[in-house]
């Protein structure tokens, strides 16, 4: 399982982050989107439904969904971080 956070464009309120959570909450082990940032953070698993399949779903739904790379390098370093401190 892994755990992205997406970069959506077209938010505008609670209603569609509902939609976007209610068109993907069957496929995924979690979701949250939140309107405020302009993000959804979704916990799947990818031999299920893809990156790309996710951005399609959303993107289908009338916003520009992209994978937040910024948000994954600063989880990835965090998880590496703690694995050296644990040492």
């Amino acid at each position: 399982m892994v755990k992205k956070t997406f970069k959506i464009k077209g938010m505008h309120c609670n209603s569609c982050s509902s939609l976007i959570e209610d068109s993907l909450k069957t496929r995924v082990n979690s979701i949250k989107a939140s309107y405020s940032k302009g993000t959804v953070e979704i916990d799947f698993d990818e031999s299920k439904i893809t990156e790309k399949e996710i951005q399609d779903i959303i993107n289908a739904k009338g916003y520009e969904c992209t994978l937040d790379l910024n948000e994954d390098l600063v989880k990835k370093k965090k998880t590496i971080l703690q694995k050296i401190l644990v040492r």
